[in-house]
């Protein structure tokens, strides 16, 4: 559906850097999030947080005078949330403002309506692309402005269509990840992860919220199986009349405090996003 024609000659060149790429970052990833990758693959448990619709009322007005959009914010919120969690980089930043941190960031594409064949609204399914960036932040970056950038960047990567080829990059290396040395050994140096998280935001719910007597109020997720899979953590938004949060992870007693801070932390600042000056620095965020 993404490709119904195939990948043509002129085309196949995007898909083939794409795919260097993505066996680069799957060749060198090691994990920011310090979640213990050991315990991965039998349990998982889940965190859940109702947003406010004040908030989400008031952080949609002001994405709106800005320009920008909620996704955008739930990003880099997110990125700020991470930064934080580092403790490497909360080393550097404390003796030096201009001191980076970069991160490799893999987001969800909901591509219902976004296929050459737009999907009709029949039922409540999705159809899952991938997008996926790398920005650099110091302590010095401006928390506006960096929600301008991310937008930025998934704009650039939407217009470029690259989602539509996510599919076929991940056959690809799955194809051949087994005989990739690289791949091997910094797969088990990682306990089976390939990355720190997998995030998800579908925005406000396209759907009737009505269904008979029943009203939909809330809405979250939840991680069947062995879910995070691959991953240290999946993080989930999504909206009805404000926001709604899930972080799954896999279960063990030192994964719940991580888990706990990381969520506190990315959930806190999206949720006060709209109160934050054009002058709110990631420095100051890391400091609190």
């Amino acid at each position: 559906m993404a490709c119904p024609d195939g990948i043509s000659n002129s085309e196949k060149p995007v898909p083939d850097r794409l795919f260097e790429d993505f066996k680069k970052r799957r060749c060198g990833w090691s994990p920011v999030l310090p979640f213990d990758g050991k315990v991965g693959g039998e349990d998982n448990s889940t965190l859940y947080r109702d947003g406010s619709k004040e908030n989400a009322d008031a952080l949609l007005t002001l994405c709106k005078k800005k320009g920008l959009t909620m996704g955008a914010v739930l990003v880099a919120g997110t990125y700020f949330a991470i930064a934080k969690m580092d403790a490497n980089f909360r080393s550097k930043v404390a003796k030096d403002p201009k001191a980076t941190f970069s991160f490799d960031f893999d987001m969800d594409v909901n591509l219902r309506k976004r296929l050459q064949t737009v999907l009709g609204d029949d039922h409540v399914g999705t159809i899952i692309g991938m997008m996926s960036f790398s920005l650099t932040l110091t302590g010095e970056t401006r928390f506006w402005d960096f929600v301008a950038e991310v937008r930025t960047a998934m704009t650039e990567f939407l217009e470029a269509k690259y989602h539509f080829y996510y599919f076929d990059v991940n056959e690809r290396f799955d194809a051949i990840g087994e005989k990739i040395p690289d791949f091997q050994e910094n797969f088990k140096r990682n306990d089976g992860r390939v990355q720190d998280m997998n995030f998800s935001s579908f925005g406000k719910y396209f759907f009737d919220t009505n269904y008979g007597k029943l009203k939909m109020d809330k809405m979250y997720c939840t991680g069947g199986g062995w879910c995070p899979t691959f991953g240290s953590c999946v993080f989930l938004i999504l909206g009805l009349t404000r926001n709604f949060y899930t972080l799954v992870y896999s279960t063990s007693e030192e994964n719940s405090k991580v888990a706990g801070v990381f969520f506190e932390s990315a959930v806190d600042l999206i949720e006060i996003a709209h109160g934050l000056d054009d002058s709110y620095q990631l420095l100051d965020w890391v400091r609190q």
